[in-house]
Parts: C-alpha cells; structure tokens; sequence
C-alpha cells in the first residue's frame, strides 16, 4: 500500500527466513556462497536509490553464522542513522554506499523482540489485531478482487465469526486456496 501512495517500488527483506545478516552487509567475497546484499540487488532491480524496505517478521531474524552478534537486529542500526547511513560497508563489492535514502518499514508481531536500540530509531505504530468483522470485510473484498465465486463470501464470513480463520494469514491460505481450484483445469 505504501509502495503504491509513493510510487516508490519495495524491497522485499523476510526476518523468519534469514539465518545470517548477508542481506543487509554482503557476504565477504572470499566465500563461495557470497553475494551482495538483498539491499544492493533491489537497487541495482529498481534503478531506484530511495526505494522503500519492507522487513517482515523482524522480531524473527536469527543469524546462526560462526561469530554472529548475540543479538542480529542490530546489524541494522547502522542503515537507520542518518550519518552512518551515508557510509554503509557493503562486504561482497567491498564499497561503501550512501544508504541514507532508503525508506524502512520494519514489521514485527512482538514488539519486545525488537531491541529498543532499533526501536528508539523507529516511529513505533501499533495496530490492534482484526476482529471477525474486520476479517470477513477483507475476506470479501479480495473474494471481489480476485474475481472468485460470490458464495464464497458467506463461507469465509461464517469461518471467521467461528474463530476457523483468526488471521489474515490463514484467510490469504484460503483466498489462495480456492484461488488455485478456480484455475485448475477441468478433467473429464
């Protein structure tokens, strides 16, 4: 949504799959499993330099390498400062880049994972979780938009009053779900 105000395209980082910082800092070149940072591939995608980075599952983010901080959410400190951000080590071209454009949106369910040296940095906004109601409105809008089965509005609605579908996750499960049988191919 944001990307879409802005006009601005999204660089897509996902906490709960990473296990090392390498997107963010590069892996050192002498590595063969190096490569630049997710950061300078977007850039170099987009043609961009202030896209937005959308970090999803922050509270998530591990880092099992050999030597790994105690606490991986902090190799991020450095792209939120302004001034540090004008002289961001990328360890793959082994350059320093001006990052002090990027756009951040950090997204995390339990706030108290994320450092509250991160968390000073950041404009914190807390939205309560969906109830029901909210639910089967969303249900029925993407029911519309994906141009699925009308009947399938009633179904999803009567799901979420039950408490069988508690999260947009699981709702996106079965939006996709009953996408995917929509565009099977009729055997006979």
């Amino acid at each position: 949504m944001s990307a879409e105000a802005t006009g601005l395209p999204i660089i897509h980082l996902d906490g709960s799959t990473m296990m090392t910082t390498v997107d963010l800092t590069g892996g050192d070149a002498v590595f063969r499993s190096s490569r630049p940072s997710a950061i300078v591939q977007g850039l170099i995608q987009h043609g961009v330099g202030n896209p937005i980075v959308a970090f999803d599952e922050f509270d998530k983010l591990a880092d099992v390498s050999r030597g790994a901080r105690e606490n991986p959410a902090e190799s991020l400190l450095p792209f939120l400062e302004p001034i540090t951000a004008g002289r961001v080590r990328e360890h793959f071209l082994q350059i320093d880049l001006d990052l002090r454009f990027l756009n951040w949106i950090l997204l995390a369910n339990d706030l108290d994972k994320v450092p509250k040296t991160v968390r000073d940095r950041c404009k914190v906004i807390q939205i309560p979780a969906l109830t029901p109601k909210d639910l089967a409105a969303v249900a029925e809008a993407q029911v519309r938009r994906r141009h699925l089965e009308p009947e399938l509005i009633a179904l999803l609605t009567r799901a979420c009053a039950r408490g069988q579908i508690k999260s947009l996750r699981k709702l996106s499960k079965a939006l996709d779900a009953a996408e995917a049988t929509l565009r099977r191919p009729t055997l006979h």
